[in-house]
């Protein structure tokens, strides 16, 4: 699970909280913790409680986009609130069960390519299997199931070490 993702679920679980408390209970540098809250802030996920000078800020969410931890553009100082790629694909898959590459790509906005992917990974993490071959002759493509649904956040690839982690579980699949 990123640092992102650790802080967003913290703070969707709770309910007023202060940067302060959000580094105790992370671990994580103020350096990460704040322009993250504070962006957040700044584009009406979160609200400020009753600020005072000198003590620190209350916080709570205003509102909820969602499981997925939202991404803060800090160069542009925007919350960035179309889902990434990924997320509409998994999503797909979710609502679908059963799917082909062209029913994923059509309902999740993406490109066959990137869908064809991502089901590499799922059938490689145990999630999907493939249940019809492609048969050019008929014109059939590859028809896959969803046989397994941790949660609603999508696997991620891990560039250090090449493996797919899943963010609902935290399980790790060395690719």
């Amino acid at each position: 699970m990123s640092q992102r993702d650790h802080i967003w679920r913290l703070i969707r679980a709770g309910d007023v909280f202060t940067i302060a408390g959000l580094i105790e209970s992370t671990g994580y540098s103020s350096s990460n913790v704040r322009p993250y809250v504070n962006g957040l802030a700044k584009n009406g996920v979160l609200e400020r409680i009753d600020p005072r000078p000198g003590k620190p800020t209350h916080f709570r969410l205003a509102d909820d986009p969602g499981p997925q931890a939202p991404r803060y553009d800090g160069g542009k100082g925007q919350v960035m609130t179309r889902p990434t790629e990924r997320y509409r694909i998994w999503q797909s898959v979710r609502v679908l069960r059963v799917f082909g590459s062209a029913d994923v790509a059509a309902t999740a906005e993406s490109t066959k390519t990137s869908v064809n992917a991502y089901i590499r990974d799922l059938c490689h993490a145990g999630y999907a299997r493939m249940t019809r071959s492609t048969d050019h002759s008929r014109g059939n493509q590859c028809e896959y199931r969803l046989i397994r649904d941790p949660g609603p956040l999508p696997l991620r690839y891990r560039v250090s070490d090449s493996a797919l982690i899943d963010p609902n579980t935290g399980e790790v699949f060395p690719t």
